[in-house]
């Protein structure tokens, strides 16, 4: 009979207490000593000579024009967790964009929940919320429309500063996001300091590289959390339950304590050519699974490029 009760457990009962004992240890290890060290190392932090730290902006200064953060995906957030807390703290004003409605892999609403969630820990309410509802993983069909709305809305809020995913080939929406948002600022009369920072992408290694920055020109900056917010940061992360099997768990996995390094990593956009790859080599979303799941190549980003510059010089 317990031979036939266990063959009953079905491989997800097994799976979910090893995943929560892994997700426990990653913890631990994020708020260990050696990590949290970074926090006293203050003359090891790289700051740009040209860029303010945003968060230190009085709020003075400005007091009506917001922090604009435009993302793909409801968690895609979790990149500027830090950087967004401690605007909050200190009394800015932050608009938050997601362009498409995340339904690939869960139901929008629940998405949109998600999000919801996640950041009213860091006390970002609904008024500062923006959803959008293009189709998840075909953002890129939309160029022309999305690069156009989003001038629009660049125009009316006037922001400070914008902060996007980084351009490194991990999605094709989080790219398109990037380059989007990107163009639509630069269309301004007075652009606003434009910031990215990384979610995931297949630079110099065969499988994944979590919140690591591919190599440019701009230093790399960082937001500096305390051990209570690197536990709050972990606490967002398990919010996106409707993620945890394609997104929650392989970053623990293969991002580990960098995920949660108690340094956010953020910096000045470099100058890419939004023509070319952001690397060399087989981008994330060129390569298994995504390539089974989206079928987009670069080829088809660039196409869109291509479609948002032109419509821009007719």
């Amino acid at each position: 009979m317990r031979r036939e009760s266990f063959k009953k457990l079905s491989l997800r009962k097994i799976i979910r207490p090893l995943s929560i004992a892994l997700l426990l240890a990653v913890l631990l290890l994020s708020v260990h000593p050696t990590f949290s060290a970074a926090l006293n190392a203050k003359s090891a932090q790289r700051s740009s000579p040209y860029v303010s730290d945003p968060a230190s902006f009085s709020k003075l200064e400005l007091p009506f024009s917001p922090f604009i953060f435009v993302f793909a995906h409801q968690d895609d957030e979790i990149a500027y967790f830090a950087m967004m807390k401690k605007l909050v703290e200190r009394g800015h004003h932050i608009k938050i964009l997601w362009i498409t409605d995340g339904g690939a892999s869960a139901p929008p609403d629940i998405r949109r929940k998600e999000s919801r969630d996640a950041l009213s820990l860091i006390g970002i309410k609904e008024d500062s919320l923006i959803f959008w509802d293009y189709p998840d993983g075909k953002s890129i069909f939309y160029p022309v429309e999305i690069v156009d709305r989003l001038t629009v809305l660049m125009r009316r809020i006037k922001p400070r500063a914008l902060f996007v995913p980084a351009y490194e080939g991990g999605h094709p929406d989080h790219d398109f996001a990037h380059f989007a948002a990107v163009t639509a600022a630069m269309r301004m009369k007075h652009p606003p300091d434009i910031f990215e920072a990384p979610l995931y992408n297949r630079y110099n290694t065969s499988i994944v590289a979590f919140n690591q920055f591919i190599p440019a020109e701009t230093p790399t900056l960082y937001t500096y959390m305390t051990r209570c917010e690197v536990f709050l940061k972990f606490r967002a992360f398990l919010t996106y339950r409707s993620q945890f099997w394609g997104t929650v768990l392989p970053a623990l996995i293969f991002g580990g304590p960098r995920l949660f390094d108690p340094k956010e990593p953020y910096r000045k956009k470099p100058s890419w050519n939004y023509l070319n790859p952001p690397h060399e080599g087989e981008l994330y979303y060129e390569s298994f699974p995504l390539k089974c799941t989206l079928g987009i190549t670069f080829k088809d980003f660039a196409e869109a490029v291509r479609k948002v510059l032109s419509a821009r010089q007719q």
